[in-house]
């Protein structure tokens, strides 16, 4: 009675034609394939989105920066004082000062403290000859002690041992500078002292 239908398969064999499409290479290779690019469109929304994270908070840090870089209105304090024999009036120019050379010049003078640059605070009253101490900000140890031979040795003299971690430059006496073009020259150290 079956016997008709000895060759031909039923519902529960597989068709050879199917079975040899769906085990092909080309086809196991494509399935791999499609399930590797989900797996990196999963990755790339995960980095985008930090990625979307990170520069939102450079750009919070770079405003951040901005603000504390900004430089101060100049500083440039007038004081009245009379001159006693002309009856002139003085005026007293502050400029901030970077790290001296070796020989104790000062390349670089603003108007105004810039952070990350500014070490040292000079007065002058003529303009020619000045007094000037260490900038006692933390900002200013932070960059005195990443090379003090280089940055205070040349305008101070240094009283005392330097401490292991110093939170402040304390200047206990004013150096004086020169001007010498648009330069300042130390002609006196500065005695400062860390603590």
């Amino acid at each position: 009675m079956f016997s008709k239908f000895r060759n031909k398969p039923t519902g529960t064999e597989r068709n050879p034609d199917v079975t040899e499409l769906v085990e092909t290479p080309e086809l196991r290779q494509i399935a791999a394939l499609e399930a590797r690019i989900k797996q990196l469109e999963k990755q790339m929304a995960l980095l985008s989105n930090k990625f979307s994270k990170l520069a939102e908070a450079f750009d919070e840090l770079t405003i951040k920066k901005d603000d504390a870089v900004e430089q101060v209105p100049i500083e440039v304090e007038q004081h009245a004082v009379a001159d006693k024999t002309s009856g002139q009036k003085e005026s007293t120019v502050i400029l901030y000062l970077s790290a001296p050379d070796a020989d104790g010049v000062f390349p670089e003078h603003e108007t105004a403290e810039t952070i990350g640059k500014s070490m040292y605070r000079l007065e002058t009253k003529d303009g020619m000859s000045g007094r000037f101490e260490m900038i006692g900000s933390a900002d200013a140890v932070a960059t005195a002690l990443i090379s003090v031979s280089q940055f205070v040795k040349p305008a101070c003299r240094i009283l005392g041992a330097l401490p292991p971690m110093p939170r402040q430059i304390v200047t206990l006496e004013q150096g004086v500078a020169k001007k010498e073009g648009e330069t300042w020259r130390v002609t006196t150290k500065a005695i400062v002292k860390f603590e």
